[in-house]
């Protein structure tokens, strides 16, 4: 999700419009419920994740401090990604949110 907002940010940047999203909320509804349904699909129903987090309790522990170190890197670089692109996207725009509290 971070990723897919990252991109439409800098499609409206390259784009130099705003409204992009606006116009395509529900085609980007639907890829969400899609992406969703297909996860749900071959993680849960089929049983592909539950087999794997059954035998990711018996990888070797070097196996499953890298996996999980992976996952993280993945997460912290596209939550870093969706940040850079809302800053550039601010700048882009000249959007000055409210600071302070």
């Amino acid at each position: 999700m971070f990723l897919s907002f990252s991109a439409i940010s800098w499609i409206e940047i390259a784009t130099g419009r705003r409204d992009i999203l606006d116009k395509y909320i529900w085609l980007f509804a639907i890829a969400c419920m899609a992406l969703y349904f297909t996860n749900l699909h071959f993680l849960a129903t089929r049983g592909s994740g539950l087999a794997f987090a059954k035998h990711f309790k018996h990888f070797p522990k070097i196996k499953r401090v890298l996996l999980l170190s992976a996952a993280a890197v993945i997460f912290l670089t596209s939550a870093i990604v969706m940040f850079l692109s809302i800053t550039a996207f601010q700048k882009a725009f000249n959007i000055h949110p409210p600071t302070g509290f």
